[in-house]
C-alpha cells in the first residue's frame, strides 16, 4: 500500500496555501497544534523570506535537499507514482481541445448580444 499526498504539490502551491491560511492559531480547540512544519511554514510565510522559503520547502516537504530521495529509492523505501501526474496532463489537454472549439472570441461576442436584449 502507498499514501498518497498532494496537499503541496510544486512550491508555488506551497507558499500560496500558506499565504491563503494566514495567520492561524498555534492552538486547536485548546490544545497545542502539534504539527510543527505546518507552523514553521506559516512563521516561514509571514517573514516573507523567499531563501528561506525555498529551503524549507527543498528539506521538509520535499526531502530531497541532500539527495535524500536517491538514497531512499534504492533502499526501496520510495516509489514514484505517475498515474495521478497523467490524469491531469489528460485533463489539460482536453481543456486545451474544448477552449480551441469554443475560443472566448466567441463567448464575448454572445456575451454582448445578451447584454443588448
Amino acid at each position: 500500500p502507498a499514501v498518497l499526498h498532494y496537499a503541496n504539490c510544486g512550491f508555488s502551491n506551497w507558499l500560496r496555501k500558506y499565504e491563503m491560511l494566514g495567520d492561524f492559531p498555534d492552538t486547536v480547540h485548546g490544545r497545542q497544534n502539534t504539527m510543527r512544519a505546518h507552523l514553521a511554514a506559516r512563521d516561514l510565510v509571514r517573514r516573507g523570506d523567499r531563501a528561506q522559503l525555498e529551503l524549507f520547502y527543498r528539506m521538509f516537504v520535499m526531502g530531497d535537499l541532500v539527495g535524500e530521495l536517491a538514497l531512499l529509492a534504492t533502499r526501496g523505501l520510495i516509489v514514484r507514482v505517475d498515474a495521478a501526474r497523467h490524469i491531469v496532463e489528460l485533463a489539460r489537454d482536453a481543456a486545451g481541445r474544448t477552449a480551441a472549439r469554443f475560443p472566448a472570441a466567441d463567448h464575448t461576442v454572445h456575451a454582448k448580444a445578451s447584454a443588448d436584449i
